[in-house]
């Protein structure tokens, strides 16, 4: 009995350190041509006074989306601020809570994909916020290669309060130079060869939010009476055999 219900200990222990895998918690990819996410709930929206946007067809052109083609739309940015003011105001701000309905998540990671124009600004900075209000400085990206796709990944799982939190939004930005990389000017730099525009764009595609699905862990009781009960079936199996 007792070498059963330690083998039956062990085998609940080693199932409970088993890493639970990344569910995708709400995603846009634009083929609708709306705001809508195409997984779970959520908003986007531009941010800043002054961006305007637009839905583009993408086709085959290294967004991620799958479904490619005619088919995949992206969301265009534009009219961004003009250079030397609003620095780090301007671009888009996604709203979604990481617990939907009675599940939740931890461990969170932002996804999306991006695509500069030659004259849009190069610093592209993440930031987050725990209350839907105030948000703060994160990754910082780069971009010196225009009208070609990045991939970018950031991960939240080490930030307390982002995972189980309804109010959890983040932003995507223009910045400086100056504050982008510690030195320099206190302007957008372009991301290819020409001048910094306010007609330069910012695409994305397939932004999502991902975690890992927090499960109830069952009362201790209730466990051990589970492995209790399962214990003394096999013994009494063993017996009659």
């Amino acid at each position: 009995m007792i070498h059963l219900l330690r083998n039956s200990l062990i085998a609940l222990t080693a199932a409970c350190a088993l890493p639970a895998a990344a569910d995708t918690v709400t995603q846009w990819d634009f083929n609708s041509g709306t705001l809508s996410p195409s997984v779970g709930s959520g908003t986007a929206a531009l941010a800043g006074d002054t961006t305007t946007a637009t839905f583009a067809t993408t086709g085959n052109d290294g967004s991620g989306d799958p479904a490619g083609g005619s088919g995949n739309l992206a969301w265009n940015t534009k009219t961004y601020p003009p250079n030397g003011s609003a620095n780090k105001t301007s671009g888009v701000e996604f709203r979604v809570g990481t617990k939907v309905g009675t599940a939740s998540f931890e461990d969170i990671t932002v996804t999306f994909s991006i695509r500069h124009s030659s004259t849009a600004s190069r610093f592209e900075r993440f930031q987050y916020s725990l209350d839907g209000s105030v948000f703060i400085d994160l990754n910082i990206f780069s971009v010196t290669l225009a009208d070609t796709w990045s991939q970018r990944s950031v991960d939240l799982s080490g930030i307390s309060g982002v995972g189980n939190n309804p109010s959890f939004a983040f932003r995507i930005v223009s910045e400086f130079e100056s504050t982008a990389t510690g030195s320099g000017a206190a302007s957008y730099l372009p991301s290819g060869g020409a001048s910094y525009s306010t007609s330069g764009t910012w695409r994305f595609d397939m932004v999502g939010v991902s975690g890992t699905r927090v499960s109830p862990v069952p009362e201790p009781t209730t466990a051990m009476l589970g492995l209790v009960g399962g214990g003394a079936l096999a013994l009494r199996a063993r017996r009659r055999r």
